[in-house]
């Protein structure tokens, strides 16, 4: 049957009829008699199919170029071991992960490189970089792929700690950022660190050392050490934190001087009630027209005349009479 078959084809093929011996040379699995058939017909893309069946590489590969189809032109290489044709094949069309495998299967190791960093395969590029026994561009590529233990640990093999801290803060491992901040002095960095671990009193005194005072007064009021607070906002002329301090520290009256030097007077006259200076409070209260309150501190002062009357003008009835009593 297969002799009776291949005198129809030859038969086909005297008449001209390529495309019918192609087809029929494809159903017999003769791959190199369909392809030749195909070209017959200018059907390039059919005969490098066919040609990759019957292996041969070569010929695949010279219809595939006919097409400017690289890709399909590059894995023909490939499947020739012509690696470094491959590599740049695949470099023409921006293949590249492919150009790389490419350059590697030749040992072209920096040129492998150089298209996985193209490709941004952080991964691969990082691999050829250990194979370089170059550190520092390895610890780059694990930094990209967002492996920063790796790339700290990279980075410390070479002695590069301020990298290998700030890998080190990308993963958030405060502890281990802070102990080679330390060995730099990096007060800034030490400060930031110690602040990330809530080491307020540290953090503060880092801040201190590196004259960042706002900073270091906010880690001393987390700390609750007021007085060391105190000393950082002075240094600034922070009236409203001053006041602040001074509230903490229950020091009324020196709290609401430094409130009204920031015309924050309800604040003030909060603090003058606690220090029970009750004339002040009511200077206060008159400014901001609190008459309520100024009421209260009049009654407090036993100005009970004063504190009937401003009873009556809210319409305080009942307390305009006790005061009136009191007369």
């Amino acid at each position: 049957k297969l002799r009776n078959w291949t005198k129809i084809i030859l038969a086909c093929q005297k008449q001209g009829k390529w495309q019918e011996a192609a087809e029929s040379w494809e159903n017999l699995g003769k791959w190199t008699q369909a392809a030749i058939a195909w070209q017959k017909v200018d059907k390039i893309e059919n005969a490098a199919v066919c040609y990759e069946e019957a292996n041969l590489w070569q010929k695949a590969e010279e219809c595939w170029l006919k097409l400017n189809q690289l890709d399909r032109v590059a894995l023909a290489l490939e499947k020739q071991e012509k690696w470094q044709e491959a590599a740049e094949t695949w470099e023409k069309i921006e293949k590249w992960g492919e150009a790389g495998k490419a350059w590697e299967a030749i040992s072209e190791i920096e040129k492998a490189v150089e298209c996985y960093e193209k490709g941004e395969l952080w991964a691969e590029a990082k691999e050829c970089w250990l194979l370089l026994n170059n550190w520092e561009m390895a610890g780059k590529a694990s930094a990209k792929l967002g492996k920063w233990q790796k790339a700290a640990t990279t980075w410390l093999k070479i002695g590069k700690l301020d990298q290998a801290a700030l890998c080190y803060e990308k993963c958030e491992d405060w502890a281990k950022a802070e102990k080679y901040w330390r060995q730099l002095n990096n007060w800034p960095k030490i400060a930031h660190v110690c602040e990330q671990q809530q080491k307020w009193l540290e953090a503060a005194e880092g801040y201190l050392k590196s004259k960042e005072i706002e900073k270091a007064g906010e880690c001393f009021e987390k700390d609750k050490d007021w007085l060391k607070a105190n000393e950082c906002w002075r240094k600034l002329d922070r009236h409203d934190k001053i006041a602040q301090v001074c509230e903490y520290l229950e020091k009324w009256q020196e709290a609401a001087k430094y409130w009204l030097l920031v015309k924050e007077t309800t604040k003030a006259a909060e603090c003058y009630e606690k220090y029970e200076d009750w004339a002040k409070a009511e200077e206060c209260w008159r400014i901001t027209e609190a008459w309520d309150r100024v009421g209260i501190v009049c009654e407090y002062q036993e100005k009970w005349e004063e504190a009937a009357q401003i009873w009556q003008f809210l319409g305080e009835w009942d307390k305009a009479a006790v005061a009136s009593l009191k007369l």
